[in-house]
């Protein structure tokens, strides 16, 4: 992948990190991103930043946000717990924002469009964060 050799060529991830996040990929579900930050020594913020620098996308800190209930609703509740993804908001009339934690994931993005009928515009958020606010809403809302 493109985006590990440009996390390499800027310092922010070790070929032997890349080696063992892809020894950990093989043997999981997780993306090769969740498996490289779960590595030791890997800075999640930093790596995160050039992620969405890659793919010209903006980071999203979920720290003080908080899901709209009307855009959440757009999805069944078991996609939204499945794919770990937030609907953020409409722009225009035809374009929803959403964050993910995995821009290569290229099947999310087309269900996501397929579900809501909108063009999507992409931000990147940790798993953990998307996780975190996820949970936080369910259980705010059940």
């Amino acid at each position: 992948m493109r985006v590990i050799k440009y996390l390499i060529e800027r310092n922010v991830l070790t070929e032997d990190q890349f080696l063992r996040a892809k020894d950990n990929k093989k043997k999981s579900d997780l993306s090769i991103f969740d498996c490289i930050f779960s590595e030791e020594g890997v800075d999640q913020a930093n790596v995160l930043e050039l992620i969405a620098e890659y793919y010209q996308i903006q980071v999203m800190d979920l720290s003080n946000f908080t899901p709209n209930p009307d855009l959440v609703g757009l999805f069944p509740e078991k996609f939204i717990k499945a794919n770990q993804v937030i609907p953020i908001e409409v722009s225009g009339q035809d374009t929803l924002t959403v964050v993910i934690s995995d821009p290569t994931d290229i099947l999310l993005q087309d269900d996501v469009r397929e579900i809501v009928d909108l063009n999507i515009t992409l931000f990147l958020a940790s798993k953990i964060q998307i996780q975190k606010k996820i949970d936080e809403f369910y259980n705010k809302h059940e």
